[in-house]
C-alpha cells in the first residue's frame, strides 16, 4: 500500500541521518515530503531539491512563529492529506502535531531526540513536551534512555512508545589516505606533526565524516 507520508523537522542545516533517510526513501514507493521550518535556505533543503525530493520550507525563526506557522501547516495538511506526519525537534513537533491533530492525520509520529535537558534547565519545556506527546499517535525514542525518561517523568503512553535507536553507516566513517588528503586541500589543514612533533599527521581522520 502506497502512503502519503509528511516529515516536518525544524532548526537543522545539516543532519546527515536524515540524508541516509532520503537514500532509504527513494527505494520504496510511498509519496514522501520534507516540510522544513528554518530561518533561511539550508544545506538539506538544497540537498533533498539535487535529489528530486519534494521539499517545502515555512521561514520560522522561533516561537514568535509558531501560531502563524501551524496554521500553514494545517493549511497544508488539508490540502495534501498525508496519512503520516512524522515530526522531529521541538518546534516541528510543536507546530506539526497540532496542525496533523486538527487535520486528523490518522498517524502522528513524534521523534523524541533529547533527554532531561527540558528537566533540568527549561521548566516550561516540560510542558511543550507532554503536550506533543499527548498529541503523537506513536512516539520513537532514540535510546532506552529516552523512553525511560518518556515514562517515568513525562508520564508519556507507554503502548505508544516504540524504541529506535539512530544507525550508522559505519562504512562512512572508515579513512583512507586519499579522504585525508582531500580533506586538507578542502580546508587547507596544517599537519599538526610538523608543530607538534608527537602528534601523528592523522590526526584530522575522526573528523572526516564532517565532509
Amino acid at each position: 500500500m502506497r502512503h502519503r507520508i509528511c516529515y516536518v523537522v525544524s532548526n537543522i542545516d545539516r543532519w546527515i541521518s536524515f540524508e541516509w533517510l532520503q537514500e532509504s526513501l527513494q527505494l520504496q514507493n510511498d509519496d514522501v515530503e520534507f516540510v522544513l521550518l528554518n530561518p533561511q535556505s539550508s544545506y538539506f533543503e538544497r540537498y533533498l531539491e539535487k535529489h528530486g525530493h519534494s521539499v517545502r520550507v515555512f521561514r520560522f525563526r522561533g516561537m514568535y512563529d509558531l501560531p502563524v506557522t501551524t496554521i500553514k501547516l494545517l493549511i497544508h495538511f488539508l490540502q495534501r492529506k498525508p496519512d503520516i506526519v512524522h515530526t522531529h525537534f521541538l518546534h516541528a513537533s510543536l507546530a506539526g502535531l497540532s496542525a496533523a491533530f486538527i487535520a486528523m492525520v490518522p498517524m502522528r509520529v513524534l521523534t523524541r531526540h533529547h533527554g532531561t535537558e527540558q528537566h533540568d534547565n527549561h521548566p516550561r519545556g516540560v510542558v511543550y513536551d507532554r503536550y506533543c506527546n499527548r498529541l503523537a499517535t506513536h512516539i520513537i525514542a532514540i535510546s532506552k534512555n529516552v523512553r525511560n525518561i518518556l515514562e517515568t517523568m513525562d508520564g508519556a503512553d507507554t503502548s505508544i512508545i516504540r524504541m529506535i535507536p539512530h544507525g550508522f553507516r559505519l562504512e562512512e566513517f572508515q579513512s583512507t589516505d586519499e579522504k585525508v588528503r582531500l580533506l586538507k586541500s578542502k580546508h587547507r589543514l596544517v599537519n599538526k606533526g610538523l608543530m607538534f612533533p608527537h602528534y601523528s599527521g592523522h590526526l584530522v581522520k575522526p573528523f572526516l565524516a564532517q565532509t
